[in-house]
Formats: C-alpha cells, sequence, structure tokens
C-alpha cells in the first residue's frame, strides 16, 4: 500500500464553499490520500486553514511540511490567497483539483446559510483565475460526477456513503439519507451512524 501511495500527487483542492468537498475530500481519504489534521465537520486541514485566517504567511512552509504525503488540503479561503501558498507548494508538485458545482445550488446553499451572494462571487472569479493560471497537473470535477461515483457504492439508493477516517480503521462510515434533502450534502445525514465492518 505504502509504495503505491508514494507515485499518488499531492492534491489542492479549490472550492469556493458549499460544492460537495467535504464529501470529496474524505473520499479522498478513504482512497489512501492523508487528509492530516482534518477536522470531522468539513475534512479540512486545521493547520492550513488557521494559517489563512490568520494570514500567517510566514508558517506555510512549516505547515506543509508537517502534512504526511500523499496529502489534501483544502479551505474555501484558497480563492483568495492561492497566490500566498504558491512558493511553499512549488516543492510538492500538487494536482490543483477544481470543484465545481451548479450554480443555483451553489448559491441557495451560501445563502441558506446567510453568506453573501457577492462573496461567492468573487470566489468563483478567483477560482476560475487560479486554474487558468495554474501550471501544474490539474483537474476540474464537478459535484455531480462526485455523486455518480459515490453512487456506485451505495448498497442501496436510500443508503448514503460519507467518509470520516477518524471513526473506523477503513474510513468508512454509513449514514441514512433523510428523504428530501435538497442539494445540501451535509443535510443529507443524520446525526445517528452506522459503522461499516
Amino acid at each position: 500500500m505504502e509504495s503505491e501511495l508514494i507515485d499518488r500527487p499531492n492534491i489542492v483542492l479549490l472550492t469556493v464553499g458549499h460544492t460537495g468537498s467535504t464529501v470529496l475530500s474524505k473520499m479522498l481519504g478513504t482512497l489512501g490520500w492523508n487528509l492530516a489534521d482534518a477536522d470531522d465537520e468539513y475534512g479540512e486541514s486545521v493547520s492550513v486553514r488557521n494559517c489563512n485566517i490568520a494570514k500567517a504567511w510566514g508558517k506555510i512552509p512549516s505547515v506543509l511540511a508537517a502534512l504526511p504525503e500523499p496529502w489534501v488540503i483544502k479551505d474555501p479561503r484558497f480563492c483568495e490567497h492561492l497566490e500566498r501558498w504558491m512558493p511553499g507548494l512549488e516543492r510538492y508538485s500538487p494536482t490543483l483539483v477544481w470543484l465545481t458545482r451548479d450554480s443555483n445550488d451553489t448559491r441557495d446553499s451560501h445563502t441558506r446559510r446567510g453568506e453573501s451572494e457577492s462573496l461567492l462571487n468573487r470566489r468563483l472569479m478567483a477560482a476560475k483565475r487560479h486554474f487558468e493560471l495554474w501550471t501544474g497537473q490539474k483537474l476540474r470535477l464537478d459535484y455531480d460526477q462526485v455523486k455518480a461515483a459515490a453512487s456506485l457504492f451505495r448498497p442501496n439508493p436510500s443508503i448514503a456513503a460519507a467518509i470520516s477516517p477518524s471513526r473506523h480503521p477503513a474510513g468508512l462510515i454509513v449514514r441514512r439519507a433523510r428523504s428530501g434533502t435538497g442539494t445540501d450534502d451535509r443535510a443529507a445525514f443524520p446525526d445517528r451512524q452506522r459503522e461499516v465492518p
């Protein structure tokens, strides 16, 4: 397993927020990428997020050096700050994965959570610019593609898989989907969970 992981690239997951990036990062964790100090709620590296919040750009080299490879990191604030990370990221040659989602679904999710449309629009424009200017490996992925892939592993249509590496050695937790959940991927999972053996 370790020899297989050596050839896997590190991943910077670019998201404007509310695009299903939590589901994708946890799926990648189950497939062998390291989520390091990611929180359970968003699947985001706490040290990366704190660095972006504090604008502590001098800490970027030490934050990245502490992440076990191959890693996947995400934070919607990369839309505003990815340029600051570029010098530190160069030595890791990460693949940039831009996760998109239907614009109406993304807008609705932002609105439900009280986030401004102007923030969403700024992040969308910035994400597009980052993706176009990225000189390394890159992939644009739509959330519907992720959902379609995940559905291949569901035992039946009423079960949705969500990944939580800290809860199970195999990293998999199955949660029953609520009926009529709409497009909010966090709302699709109730509080009760059943671990998969």
